[in-house]
């Protein structure tokens, strides 16, 4: 499980990387920026690019959680909307998909042939 802090007065884009046809729990922890802001009371995952799926969303004590799962190698952007009914902050998760049977690693460079 990915766990990425939400930090006030930060530009919020986070990266990750997943393996094809992994399903993969992500949490968006916003203690810290509600502490400034209030309680947050809904958050939406929206795919913005890509092919990635998002489920199993879920909001409890300012922590926000979904499942995502990723069947298509290549890049996916989800854009994460928190909200406490007057203050939004917006965070982007980069999630970049390789296939495992099909990586060769060589001197620290990656060839996905």
């Amino acid at each position: 499980m990915r766990t990425y802090k939400v930090i006030p007065r930060r530009s919020n884009l986070e990266r990750m990387v997943s393996f094809k046809d992994k399903a993969e729990t992500v949490k968006f922890d916003y203690g810290a920026w509600a502490e400034e802001n209030g309680t947050v009371t809904a958050v939406t995952w929206t795919l913005k690019s890509g092919s990635a799926v998002i489920s199993g969303t879920n909001l409890s004590a300012n922590v926000a959680t979904a499942v995502i799962t990723t069947s298509e190698v290549g890049g996916s952007v989800i854009k994460v909307k928190a909200t406490t009914g007057s203050n939004i902050d917006i965070a982007h998760l980069d999630v970049f998909t390789k296939d495992p049977d099909r990586i060769v690693n060589d001197y620290g460079f990656v060839y996905e042939g």
